[in-house]
């Protein structure tokens, strides 16, 4: 019979690819987890993970068991969100936001939301548009606010703002009208995944030049780097002003083909609408609705 206790301690060794980097998250001994995968795979009377030197790897089977362990735990945790307190929201509250978002926008929301709600444990995870689509679809998040559209059917999305696209260059440069008008380009992006990226390398190819770029972790450090005379970058205006950086750098329009991208947040269609995540959609609601 599957334990949900054990069914943690494989998820978090199938995440970490590790059996002591997931004995340090979980805070338990490493001879303890080794144990007990041991003894799922001796119940189970299959191999779930092939071991190497680096660490571990999910086996076919173990990459199945994982899709199951995922939505089962998911499932007992909203399970007791809804019956311990199913109009009050208290428990947890997995969030995932484009970097732009988590910068700019995100803190004061949260803030907000933890001042309303102090019995919500609240966590924020970073990443591109795809690594949140991801993780969302493996029961790791609640939800992500991204670029959109996304189109899954395992997921739900709610259009909550429309960003204006801009390419952004230092003071000096003149008016940029189309690409193919800058001397050797270089290009300053987020790591691929990124919808700004993705519209990006979409102009670049219809207009017929070759990509230079550049990548960085963050947009805080490429609108720096613009600053500096680095290089450009296409990102939402918004995202430009909410970081201080509208009198710093030059915004020129793009062609309406590339000029708009809508900002959504996502969740999973299976997933019931409980008072925690539906206090949040609330305030991110508010929150867009005030600065668009």
């Amino acid at each position: 019979m599957l334990e949900s206790s054990d069914l943690r301690i494989f998820q978090m060794v199938a995440r970490e690819g590790s059996v002591s980097k997931a004995a340090q998250k979980l805070q338990y001994v490493q001879s303890n987890v080794s144990a007990r995968i041991k003894h799922l795979e001796s119940s189970l009377g299959t191999s779930l993970f092939y071991r190497h030197k680096k660490g571990v790897t999910l086996t076919a089977t173990g990459k199945i068991l994982l899709t199951y362990s995922n939505r089962i735990l998911y499932l007992l945790k909203e399970a007791e969100a809804a019956l311990t307190a199913p109009d009050s929201p208290r428990g947890s509250l997995s969030i995932g936001a484009k970097d732009s978002t988590a910068a700019v926008r995100l803190p004061s929301i949260l803030a907000r939301y933890r001042k309303r709600f102090p019995e919500v444990d609240l966590s924020l995870m970073t990443g591109t548009t795809e690594e949140i689509v991801s993780s969302l679809l493996e029961y790791q998040l609640d939800c992500g606010i991204v670029a959109g559209p996304v189109h899954h059917p395992d997921l739900v999305q709610e259009v909550i703002a429309q960003e204006e696209i801009v390419l952004v260059s230092d003071l000096e440069t003149p008016p940029v009208r189309r690409l193919r008008n800058l001397k050797r380009p270089l290009f300053l992006v987020n790591r691929k995944g990124c919808a700004h990226r993705f519209l990006l390398e979409q102009w670049l190819r219809d207009e017929g030049i070759p990509a230079k770029f550049m990548e960085f972790g963050g947009v805080e450090t490429i609108l720096k780097s613009v600053r500096a005379g680095l290089g450009y970058t296409l990102t939402s205006r918004t995202v430009v002003q909410e970081s201080e950086m509208d009198q710093a750098v030059k915004c020129h329009p793009v062609p309406e083909k590339y000029s708009s991208l809508p900002t959504v947040l996502i969740r999973r269609q299976d997933v019931q609408l409980n008072s925690t995540l539906k206090s949040f959609l609330e305030i991110i609601q508010e929150d867009y609705g005030k600065q668009t």
